[in-house]
């Protein structure tokens, strides 16, 4: 689902980077926020599911996909995206506000993570 939902986001942020469809790429980039949040979500609670079923001998958990490896390249390549729309959005709010939303969103992620 994680790669399905950032293909999408990476679809939009380049359609609306190539059409300068400003209103598309925002969307793009509040849909990757949302990918990270939700994702963020799962690992809470498998986390949660992980502590609670700690002294069981099988614990279902989160395993390795083989859709794992392409979704942390897109995921990658829409933050430096998102840096390089701050860099380049400096005088554009058009550009500025979806890179502060990617590359902002991204940090603020990181840190509530851990």
């Amino acid at each position: 689902m994680k790669l399905a939902l950032l293909t999408i986001a990476t679809i939009l942020i380049g359609y609306g980077l190539l059409g300068n469809q400003y209103s598309i790429l925002t969307i793009g980039a509040v849909l990757f926020l949302l990918t990270l949040t939700l994702d963020l979500l799962l690992i809470y609670r498998f986390a949660k599911e992980y502590k609670a079923n700690s002294n069981e001998a099988k614990i279902q958990g989160k395993k390795q996909g083989q859709w794992d490896l392409p979704a942390k390249w897109l995921e990658g390549i829409i933050v430096v995206t998102g840096l390089v729309l701050m860099i380049i959005g400096g005088d554009n709010d058009e550009l500025l506000v979806p890179g502060i939303i990617i590359w902002g969103g991204e940090i603020i992620i990181y840190f509530i993570g851990g």
